[in-house]
């Protein structure tokens, strides 16, 4: 074992959680200046300790250790991007090669159940193993895993079931984040099924929104779906106007959406995130009802991404993530207008399964990946 690795990981971990030495220190019965001591390399904790350790940074003892670091060579490794709408799963060797690819359905825990999130990670890491049981570490990056305890929940399923892996679970955001190369300092969004905020100084993240659709969902598919489900409800009850928008969800329905009402309930925020696309279709056409919603929507977002940097020191850098990146035009076209100016926005080249990537191979090793990892990566995930 490295004991200046072991006490990085220490330090890094914890900071990511946003808790302090001392809080680390109350969870373990211990004092604070002996958390110090581990995170200087100067003390090291006993078994007992260094299992409650690792389940309170979210990790397995392997990971917090970094005991695989220095199992031979071009290691696989698991990387998972969870959303809500799709899990994206992907075996990958530590040069950037892609072996294999699975997608299954959504797993964020707050939209499906933290029991059915663990099953649907369980199929995922199983199906990747038959492929090759030589992995030797697993890192998740799941919607909705900071919310309650799910990250330390999900965290503990994983390395009971894979006790020999390294394993390391996270929010979501940190694939964004880790997609991109040099970014030090951040406002971090995510626009899919659901949509998050995250301010990002370089050492934590603080979350801005990011609630579920019961709250708040600024530039989601499903803050756009349901707007356009409601613009025709309104039409249908006849005191909404009459739309491009109002007719093409019509036609997708076959019928009126009241009747329609127990089918949309019951297939739930993705049901709901899937009209999305239809709002843009609309505004592409001229359409002013699906204009008006698109614009409100991203004022919201604008608001939360300027709350972030109002009160958080994360610079002036924005990623831009999600189902809308693909629209750029839209972005540019709504979003752009409404931040500051000296706001620099950047949509990351690569999905977010990239930069789950680059946070599982940080398991093995603290060197950066290099260019020639990310070009592997593009050059092998469509044939995986």
């Amino acid at each position: 074992m490295d004991e200046r690795i072991f006490a990085n990981n220490i330090r890094r971990l914890r900071e990511r959680l946003g808790l302090s030495q001392t809080e680390v220190a109350r969870r373990l019965y211990v004092t604070p200046q002996t958390v110090s001591k581990w995170e200087n390399g100067i003390a090291f904790p006993d078994v007992p300790k260094l299992c409650k350790l690792a389940d309170t940074l979210a990790v397995s003892p392997d990971a917090l250790l970094g005991s695989n670091a220095q199992l031979g060579e071009n290691k696989t490794l698991i990387a998972i991007d969870g959303g809500g709408s799709k899990t994206d799963f992907v075996l990958f060797r530590q040069d950037g090669t892609v072996v294999h690819r699975l997608i299954l359905e959504g797993c964020n825990p707050n939209a499906r159940g933290v029991e059915t999130t663990m099953q649907i990670l369980r199929q995922g890491v199983d199906g990747l193993l038959a492929v090759s049981n030589g992995v030797c570490a697993i890192y998740a990056g799941i919607a909705g895993a900071s919310v309650s305890d799910y990250r330390a929940r999900l965290a503990a399923f994983l390395c009971n079931l894979y006790p020999q892996i390294t394993v390391e679970v996270d929010v979501d955001i940190q694939n964004i984040i880790s997609s991109v190369d040099g970014i030090k300092k951040c406002t971090a969004v995510i626009c899919g099924t659901g949509s998050a905020v995250f301010a990002n100084d370089g050492k934590t993240l603080k979350r801005v929104g990011g609630y579920g659709y019961l709250f708040d969902d600024e530039g989601s598919g499903y803050y756009l779906g349901k707007a356009a489900l409601r613009a025709c409800l309104e039409y249908e009850d006849g005191y909404g106007k009459e739309s491009l928008l109002v007719k093409l969800v019509k036609s997708r329905i076959k019928g009126r959406i009241f009747e329609n009402l127990d089918k949309i309930y019951s297939g739930g925020s993705k049901m709901v995130a899937s009209y999305a696309p239809l709002v843009i279709e609309a505004q592409e056409k001229g359409d002013e009802t699906a204009r008006e919603i698109l614009f409100e929507s991203f004022r919201r977002l604008a608001i939360q991404i300027h709350a972030a940097q109002d009160l958080y020191d994360c610079g002036n850098t924005v990623l831009f993530s999600g189902g809308l990146s693909s629209r750029k035009e839209i972005i540019q076209s709504f979003l752009v207008p409404q931040l500051r100016k000296d706001t620099k926005l950047i949509i990351p080249d690569a999905p977010p399964v990239y930069g789950a990537c680059v946070c599982a191979s940080k398991l093995l090793s603290a060197t950066p990946p290099t260019e020639e990892f990310k070009k592997n990566f593009l050059q092998t995930l469509h044939n995986a």
